[in-house]
């Protein structure tokens, strides 16, 4: 895992930008639009402190992710953040879940890994296992925009507004691969 810097928690929890109006990729994944896009903090860039989106290119109302990671050049990224929003799959929080959540199932709702319940202080490293803990995320944003707005707001990324969300043209043929 990659050594996180110094005050890894105030370049999360403090306010922040996107770079640029990052655009989706879609050729990158044949299931979903993709984008990865640095972030500023305090007009300074942070080598390796990323937002990582993906969006269903089926479904428009829901199975999408964004998340904050860090990720050094030539290592692996270290997941600090992540909201789900409607998605397929369940998670089912460890042990050490927020209070009141250890064991908590999230059957294909929307939910979020923060960095609080995911962030081991003692030892200035996140959780093993791709962000264990999970809350739920309520009200659940009821559309895309919705939810790109809601990950702003905990992400705090006061230019979230750059991000479009991603124009679809539905396939009829399509058939999901085994």
């Amino acid at each position: 895992m990659a050594a996180l810097p110094d005050q890894i928690d105030a370049l999360v929890f403090g306010e922040k930008q996107l770079a640029f109006r990052p655009r989706w990729n879609p050729d990158s994944n044949p299931r979903f639009f993709e984008l990865v896009t640095p972030l500023v903090s305090d007009g300074v860039g942070v080598g390796g402190f990323e937002l990582r989106a993906r969006v269903s290119k089926e479904h428009v109302s829901r199975d999408a992710m964004m998340q904050l990671e860090y990720a050094p050049a030539g290592r692996k990224r270290v997941e600090l953040w992540r909201c789900c929003w409607k998605p397929f799959h369940v998670h089912t929080n460890k042990r050490w879940g927020p209070p009141g959540l250890e064991f908590a199932r999230f059957e294909k709702v929307s939910h979020h890994h923060s960095f609080a319940d995911n962030w081991v202080e003692s030892e200035a490293r996140m959780r093993i296992g791709s962000l264990p803990a999970a809350r739920l995320i309520n009200p659940d944003p009821p559309t895309l925009s919705d939810f790109i707005a809601f990950c702003g707001e905990c992400f705090k990324i006061n230019n979230i507004d750059l991000i479009e969300v991603p124009s679809r043209n539905v396939d009829m043929f399509w058939i999901p691969d085994d």
